[in-house]
């Protein structure tokens, strides 16, 4: 049986950003209609680590205010690649109300696991061989080559094979960042800007795979966490709004920023215009280690969880 604290979380560092709150990335959470289908899909196909199987049931109260999921029930599992700061954290919830979002390639509000890989070519025959969608084909740039391909949830997983010199790794895989495609400035001068963390214009001369990948030339900004996790912001192709998602729906990506004051951050972020979406607004006490979370939504729908 999976611990509670699976959906709950691993204690940050104790470093955190100069003048700002962050103290490191958390685990990225996906809402899935099928829990099962969805571990095939990372642990089978993609090839990422299960450090456990998917979990039992459960019925935390504070969890389940949390994710506004009253009444309902969840199980878990993790996906992961070594060294990796961030985990992809599964999510089923059941016995409440939700619908199935899926975020279009293009949109503002798409969330991206961009994952490199030593060697691409076993993963992409997986992918072929299970079907799944790849809304952007094999495209070469100048450091490597790489695909967007779609979970079962419609979730965008970017695989990019750039070859390294170093010791050979028993692992394909051998990085990870976050990405997430904007309709334009709001995310970095908003929260990210609350938190503490800069966003930085990327400019090179050779583009790499995951540029070209992302939107064929736009305008791309990273922002650096405390420990070096990157997330990719990307201005999306597309125009329009995609209706909002709630954190219990299949198809609601959640990402995990670990801090070192919640009720500091909650309020940065208020003062940004990132409103609470847990139940009543509340900060949640979550058993037995007392960690206390919520969740906020930021502009283009990005849902952040902070925990400390």
């Amino acid at each position: 049986m999976v611990s509670r604290l699976s959906l709950i979380f691993v204690v940050a560092g104790s470093a955190f950003a100069q003048n700002g709150l962050v103290n490191s990335i958390g685990n990225f959470i996906h809402g899935v209609a099928d829990l099962d289908r969805s571990v095939h899909f990372y642990h089978d196909v993609l090839g990422m680590d299960l450090p456990r199987p998917a979990g039992d049931w459960q019925t935390t109260e504070g969890v389940l205010k949390m994710y506004d999921a009253e009444g309902g029930r969840f199980r878990v599992a993790n996906a992961q690649i070594p060294g990796s700061p961030m985990r992809v954290e599964l999510v089923e919830f059941r016995d409440v109300e939700r619908k199935a979002v899926r975020k279009p390639w293009g949109y503002p509000g798409t969330s991206v696991l961009m994952l490199t890989v030593s060697d691409l070519s076993p993963v992409e025959d997986r992918l072929k061989q299970s079907h799944a969608a790849v809304p952007v084909s094999l495209q070469t740039a100048c450091d490597g080559r790489g695909l967007v391909a779609e979970d079962p949830d419609g979730f965008a997983v970017m695989v990019v094979e750039r070859k390294q010199s170093g010791p050979e790794s028993k692992s394909n895989f051998t990085g990870m960042k976050f990405g997430y495609l904007v309709s334009g400035d709001a995310i970095a001068k908003g929260p990210f800007a609350a938190l503490g963390l800069a966003a930085q214009t990327r400019t090179s001369t050779c583009r790499p795979a995951e540029e070209v990948l992302l939107n064929g030339g736009g305008a791309i900004s990273t922002v650096t966490l405390p420990g070096g996790f990157e997330i990719w912001l990307a201005q999306g192709r597309e125009k329009g709004s995609i209706a909002s998602v709630r954190p219990r729906d299949s198809g609601a990506a959640v990402l995990r920023l670990m801090v070192a004051d919640v009720d500091k951050s909650v309020e940065a972020l208020r003062q940004a215009k990132v409103n609470v979406v847990s139940v009543g607004g509340a900060i949640q006490t979550l058993p037995p280690a007392g960690l206390r979370a919520t969740i906020l939504r930021a502009p283009d729908d990005l849902l952040i969880q902070v925990v400390k």
